[in-house]
């Protein structure tokens, strides 16, 4: 069809005139109003470019012509070629009577070839411009666009010249856009567009320029001319192009990708550079404070040390069972159970376990070695919190509580870049606990002694008192100088090199850390690790193939000094003038062991992690792709703890020897997914769905020795567990296997309407016949609002998007040990071995078995929503989330006459996690020389056991109540310091004339006068940042902060031969009728001295605001770095853990045992280049 326009304007002008083919028969169209014609005219046009757009890609025209043609005239050839192809011609019907007849015979020819045949010697010129073909008159300029020219300036003689615009605005799908506002530049004049796209606007400078600004896209700005003499009407076509901002980034899901404008899921990103900002040896601890909903606890502060993480709350009514989110690097799952070597199975009393097998934290006093240490930030690409049903479920059992994503980098075509950065840090205390000298501490000890009316004694027994008697009076030691006094020294480098083709490209990265103890004894820890990654396909990009490998090492050798920094400040030293232990001034002391026994004690560990992945994908036809994940990682943990011969006193009663506990931990995990992925539909007409559908091979085997060596009589023969003239061995080993199969259906309805369902099959070895398969699914729904034409009409403009979302669905969870529904058998009991009998060793049942416990559940529910502002520069996100875990998997304590402690068994109880999480991030100013970005999260949860049937008969009836937090305690309520005696005091909730705890009712009820519940999970908590940027220098800050309670960091009964806090000794009751904050000193363990701990006198506010990490950094120019050849260079200075604000009574709010290890302040310089 084509449309043939012509008339005058009322001043008499010849309008222009615009005829169109697209293959159909010609109609003509004609008005007696200049202004209906144009309206109908556009409209029409319009229709015709967004029928054409429906046919035909944008720039490549692939459609074939054939071709028979002698002297015919150009137009008629035209409505041939517009009539094979379907694509609309746009021209000027004057313009054409102007050009030459033409021959042309073509055969299977591209469009293009024959539009330049066919123009060859004409006055015309053509171009394809959205999806249409648009002729015109050479070295005209055409008022057709769909990229905004440069601006034209208008000068004051074109100002006088004005002209009517009529325009229409589309998409790059050729969509009408509606709502878009229209600005001449400079003036107040403007329009919106209407539900076609069009706008219209009079007597507007030929040379001034249009401003196009609407939700969601990129403004454009649009000259009005030139417009040829004569006319004083034109026409415009725009189209804008979406806006890629926060929201359409790339976001890593299961098993694909997506970004944050289409998720129907909760799902947080943390970007790799920002990780790679923070002067950390783990990246978990990279995320404490940026995701809401998680808590992340450094078991230690060691850091190696074990890292308990936890993700919107605990679900489990067993603390003994474990809450770790799934791990998953680069599609590999992690192994984070602990095994007990005794038995082959996971048990949470262990002490002797290898590397990547402990993340809840049972490995001696350091608390465990986490998984993660020694994995380079600067390999890291990004790291994904998967947190609601709609994010998780499709993991299954496996993703009952929050999953992990890591992904590390994978490099990208071009030049090879080579990167390389090295960062040197010291490590200190950030202070000392406030203590007595050694003045106040005596005459604070002959008080306590005074008031309990005993006279101290010089010898040993009930009144035995060395500090007052056999110390030096004089001597002062500083214990928390001794101890940990030190300096630690972090040194961490990094190479990477990347680069490749398009069809092949590579990434390899490697890194050594090495940090020494700030205590003064010796202690270190190491880790080297090396990451690859290569990705090769196919030139028609149809076969892909990313092979990803990680390497880690890891050596700690650990020293536990701490624990004795409260000790009297008189007390002789630990070592004579020799350097060997004091044994003579502490032996006297009727002493059993030196207190400093441990710094002769070492603790060593090794590990190392291999893990490989292969990813493999290849488009069968368009939309159609096959994709295998195949993944296997191995671990190999040794840990050897040392009790030498020197660190006993070489005179006790029997002749000391020395022992050797040495402990070996081996694990081997692949895993296999193939899957079939389909993609099809149009989003605009019927919808556009994403269909996948996989499954899941799962095998862990995991196994354990554990062989301690005694009676050695040469320190050096320690560690060689052969030459123990005596040794226990024990061991044992576990297999998990694991089977699933997963389905994705995801729909997408005009880019504003999204549907997500997830279904997941599993099955697990670790449940009997008829438990071993569960069923778990989601369903995730969310709606743009703001791309609805009725909500634009009122939506303010500076808003870019609102989106609604919410999931429902059902997880589950397996993680209760191997073989716990099948009698185990060993050669001992609870950890010892048995003796063989007439040289036979014994085999004996390990625990109660139960075949009948089946899948946890877990039951998801959220709703959120997302509003972003100014282009997306500013995105904010409030959500609700109520996780209900039922069927709970607990070990149940049994009678002591069963021979057993427990039996893994479901628990009726419900436990419900219910919280509102915010979350903002903002680009507050982004120009060439001057950015600032603003971050800030919150997060509240309230856990509440909402239902135990017979909870009486349970073993939790003394310690849960209904309608109660899990993580409740139940508390004596503290009446204060008694004036007459300085004693603590209590409310007799009861009356029955006595203090007591019970233990054999619910706390608050009978005989039990502990009826205050206070809940020390915080209230709530979160973080935020600033990144500020002027030109090239760069500074980054991060915060923390949580609304919490805690235990008071005081001596609950000062007067003993252990040092106390100054604000105890100052504070204490001297004398009858004073109203004092601290208890009269005393040297007695008193009933009202052992229940304050259980009083809520000793929990106190522990809010506090921390600056986690300051960043400062430099980066030099581009002229700079051109000199020598280089693409960066670039230098920094950060420091951890700046300050506190808090009105904690303590040295720290999150540190609160009296006298333990103050925190560590790191402040490290580095300096990174790449070329």
């Amino acid at each position: 069809m084509y449309s043939n326009v012509k008339g005058k304007t009322p001043c008499g002008n010849v309008l222009s005139t615009r005829s169109v083919y697209n293959g159909a028969t010609p109609k003509n169209v004609v008005s007696g109003c200049l202004r209906s014609k144009l309206c109908r005219v556009m409209r029409m046009t319009a229709s015709l470019m967004l029928l054409a757009c429906l046919h035909i890609a944008a720039k490549s025209v692939s459609q074939v012509v054939t071709i028979t043609a002698k002297n015919e005239p150009l137009k008629s050839v035209f409505r041939e070629v517009s009539k094979q192809t379907g694509i609309s011609i746009l021209f000027n019907e004057k313009e054409l009577q102007e050009t030459l007849p033409v021959s042309l015979k073509v055969k299977g020819a591209s469009v293009q070839t024959v539009m330049d045949e066919l123009l060859k010697g004409q006055p015309l010129t053509y171009s394809i411009e959205n999806k249409i073909i648009i002729i015109e008159k050479k070295k005209i300029q055409d008022d057709y666009i769909d990229v905004a020219p440069t601006p034209v300036v208008a000068t004051p003689a074109d100002t006088v010249r004005t002209v009517s615009i009529i325009g229409f605005v589309v998409s790059e799908e050729s969509k009408y856009l509606s709502g878009v506002t229209v600005m001449v530049k400079g003036t107040p004049q403007g329009y919106v567009t209407d539900n076609e796209g069009k706008f219209t606007l009079k007597y507007v400078p030929v040379k001034a320029t249009l401003i196009i600004t609407s939700i969601g896209y990129e403004t454009q700005e649009v000259a009005v001319g030139p417009v040829p003499t004569g006319l004083t009407e034109t026409v415009k076509f725009v189209t804008l192009k979406k806006h890629v901002g926060q929201l359409d980034e790339t976001v890593i899901q299961a098993y694909g990708t997506t970004t944050k404008r289409k998720t129907t899921g909760n799902i947080t990103t943390i970007k790799g550079e920002e990780i790679a900002k923070q002067p950390i040896n783990n990246p978990l601890l990279a995320l404490q404070g940026r995701v809401p909903g998680m808590v992340i606890t450094p078991q230690s502060g060691y850091q190696f040390g074990g890292i308990k993480v936890e993700i919107r709350g605990r679900g489990a009514i067993d603390p003994h069972m474990p809450s770790d989110p799934l791990y998953i690097v680069d599609g590999v799952p992690r192994t984070i159970l602990e095994l007990n070597p005794g038995t082959g199975s996971p048990d949470y009393s262990s002490n002797m376990v290898g590397q990547g097998l402990d993340q809840t934290g049972n490995f001696g006093f350091s608390g465990g070695i986490n998984q993660f240490f020694g994995m380079s930030a600067q390999d890291i690409a990004s790291i994904e919190v998967l947190k609601d049903a709609d994010a998780t479920a499709i993991y299954g059992s496996r993703g009952a509580n929050g999953v992990i994503l890591i992904t590390t980098k994978k490099g990208s075509p071009g030049k090879t870049r080579f990167g390389l950065s090295l960062n040197q840090g010291l490590n200190f205390v950030t202070g000392r606990w406030p203590m007595l000298n050694t003045q106040q501490y005596l005459a604070m000890r002959r008080e306590a002694f005074k008031n309990d009316g005993i006279t101290p004694s010089a010898a040993p027994g009930s009144d035995f008192a060395p500090d007052l008697f056999k110390f030096d009076s004089t001597r002062y030691t500083d214990w928390q100088k001794f101890f940990w006094g030190g300096t630690g020294k972090n040194t961490r480098l990094n190479a990477s090199m990347s680069g490749g083709s398009e069809q092949s490209f590579f990434y390899i990265g490697g890194n050594i850390n090495r940090s020494t103890d700030i205590t003064n004894a010796k202690g270190s820890s190491m880790s080297a690790g090396i990451s690859a990654s290569i990705t090769n396909r196919d030139r028609a990009n149809r076969f892909q193939s990313v092979l990803t490998m990680n390497y880690n090492f890891t050596s700690i050798n650990a020293i536990n000094g701490y624990g004795q920094a409260n000790m009297s400040p008189n007390a002789p030293s630990p070592f004579d003038k020799n350097g060997k232990p004091n044994w003579d001034e502490y032996r006297g002391l009727n002493i059993l062991a030196l207190p400093f026994v441990n710094l002769l004690q070492p603790h060593t560990s090794s590990g190392n992690e291999i893990s490989a992945s292969l990813a493999l994908s290849y488009k069968i036809w368009k939309g159609l792709e096959a994709r295998t994940n195949i993944g296997f990682t191995a671990n190999d943990g040794h840990t050897t703890a040392i009790t030498p011969i020197t660190s006993q006193d070489p005179l006790s009663n029997t002749p000391p020897t020395g022992s050797s506990n040495i402990g070996n931990t081996q694990s081997k995990n692949w895993q296999v997914e193939p899957q079939l992925a389909y993609s099809f539909g149009n989003s605009e007409r019927y919808g556009h769905f994403d269909l996948l559908a996989g499954g899941t091979l799962q095998n862990a085997h995991t196994s354990a020795t554990n062989i301690t060596g005694s009676k050695y009589t040469n320190d050096a023969l320690l560690y060689n567990i052969g030459a123990a003239p005596a040794w226990i061995a024990s061991g044992g080993s576990a297999q998990y296997r694991y089977v699933g199969t997963f389905a994705r259906i995801s729909y997408g309805y005009e880019d504003k309407y999204y549907l997500n369902l997830n279904w997941r099959r599993d099955g697990s070895s670790r449940f009997g016949a008829g438990n071993q398969f569960g069923n778990f699914g989601s369903v995730g729904a969310a709606w743009i609002m703001s791309d609805e034409s009725w909500m634009r009409k009122w939506l303010p403009e500076f808003i870019s998007l609102v989106k609604v979302r919410g999931s429902y669905g059902l997880t589950g969870s397996d993680a209760v040990g191997d073989y716990k529904y099948l009698t185990q058998w060993g050669n001992g009991v609870e950890g010892t071995q048995l003796l063989p009998y007439n040289g036979i060793g014994p085999v004996v049942p390990q625990i109660q078995p139960n075949a009948d416990f089946h899948w946890q559940t877990n039951k998801k529910l959220e709703g959120a929503l997302d509003i972003a502002m100014l282009d997306d520069r500013i995105s904010t996100e409030i959500a609700w989330y109520r996780n209900r875990c039922g069927d709970q998997l607990i070990q149940f304590p049994t009678p002591n006459f069963s021979g057993f402690a427990n039996v893994v068994a479901n628990s009726p109880a419900n436990v419900q996690n219910s919280g509102v999480e915010f979350y903002v991030n903002a680009q507050l100013i982004n120009t060439q020389d001057v950015s600032l970005n603003f971050r800030f999260n919150i997060s509240h949860n309230q856990n509440t056991l909402i239902s135990y049937p017979d909870l009486a008969q349970s073993p939790y009836y003394t310690k849960y109540r209904i309608g109660k937090s899990l993580d409740a305690n139940y508390f004596y309520h503290f009446t204060g310091i008694d004036p007459a005696t300085g004693d603590y005091t209590y409310e007799d909730y009861n009356h029955d004339g006595k203090i007591y705890s019970g233990g054999t009712v619910p706390p608050g009820t009978g005989d039990d006068d502990r009826y205050v519940a206070i809940n020390m999970t915080p209230k709530y908590e979160g973080s935020f940042g600033y990144s500020v940027r002027w030109k090239a220098l760069m500074l980054n800050m991060d915060f923390r902060y949580s609304k919490r309670l805690a235990s008071a960091s005081i001596t609950p009964s000062p007067g003993g031969p252990e040092n106390i806090s100054a604000w105890t000794y100052e504070h204490r009751w001297t004398t009858p009728g004073q109203i004092a904050e601290a208890p009269r000193l005393t040297t007695l363990q008193t009933m009202d001295r052992m229940n304050f701990t259980a009083s809520d006198g000793f929990i106190t506010d522990a809010s506090y605001i921390r600056l986690g990490t300051i960043v400062l950094g430099y980066q030099l120019p581009a002229e700079w770095l051109r000199r020598f050849h280089m693409s960066s260079l670039s230098a920094n200075i950060s420091a951890q853990n700046i300050f506190v604000l808090t009105h904690y009574r303590g040295l720290d709010p999150e540190i609160t045992y009296f006298g333990s290890m103050p925190p560590t302040r790191t402040i490290t310089a580095g300096i990174s280049c790449g070329f």
